[in-house]
């Protein structure tokens, strides 16, 4: 897969989480937020993946499916808080745009 499709992927992906959960009226149920909120996550894994791929590099799709990971083993303790949800999605999604950043920054040519 190329890196461009690694990153259409990400838009595609975020999108999808995003518009998902403002969907419904009110506040999203359990299902949607945990769902949406993967998918926006899963969407920053690939945008990380399609740095690596566009340096020329592995990407194993462990690292692409980590933050998913997190978010899916965390959510039952905190989905009843706005406030905790919103800080462990931010965490997820800033460590992978600092690792995206140094990607990039370290195989510059």
């Amino acid at each position: 897969m190329t890196a461009l499709a690694w990153w259409g992927g990400a838009f595609w992906l975020i999108a999808v989480g995003i518009g998902s959960a403002n969907l419904g009226r009110g506040q999203p149920v359990y299902a949607v937020l945990l769902g949406a909120n993967a998918l926006a996550l899963l969407s920053y894994g690939a945008l990380y993946t399609g740095c690596r791929v566009f340096n020329g590099r592995s990407a194993p799709m462990r690292v692409t499916l980590t933050g998913v990971a997190v978010w899916l083993a965390a959510f039952p303790f905190i989905a009843s808080s706005q406030g905790y949800r919103l800080i462990l999605a931010s965490l997820v999604a800033c460590a992978y745009s600092l690792l995206s950043a140094w990607e990039l920054g370290r195989h510059a040519k």
